[in-house]
């Protein structure tokens, strides 16, 4: 879900910086999210232990390689499917503060009054005090 989030907050900041709208994003986030912290760890100790001792490190890192080719076909998969990307022809850089106001709007609808005024620490009854 977080992931997701992320991915409707960047979209302003993607189409103005790359020109490009990724319908397969939250597909490709969801299929190969999975193997970036195992291609991350090992490539972390292959560094690690490459500076000290190389031919252990080559050893490590080789386990690392069937996470990184996931990623890597994983991705020129969901790259060649038809309709992966949008590429819109003029896009205004005032549409993208549209956009957020309507995630700021539908965020602070979306909190509870009690919330946007007190504090949690206010809402309970200090010691001595009677309801």
């Amino acid at each position: 879900a977080a992931t997701l989030g992320v991915s409707a907050l960047t979209v302003p900041i993607l189409l103005l910086s790359f020109g490009q709208l990724s319908l397969v994003a939250p597909v490709a986030n969801l299929l190969l999210l999975p193997a970036v912290p195992f291609a991350m760890a090992f490539g972390t100790v292959a560094l690690v232990l490459g500076s000290i001792i190389p031919p252990l490190g080559y050893v490590v890192a080789s386990f690392s390689w069937p996470f990184l080719e996931w990623l890597l076909v994983g991705a020129h998969l969901l790259a060649r499917l038809p309709l992966a990307a949008l590429t819109p022809r003029n896009v205004a850089a005032g549409w993208a503060g549209v956009y957020y106001a309507f995630f700021v709007v539908g965020w602070a609808c979306y909190q509870k009054p009690w919330q946007r005024v007190l504090p949690t620490s206010e809402l309970q009854p200090r010691s001595g005090q009677s309801n």
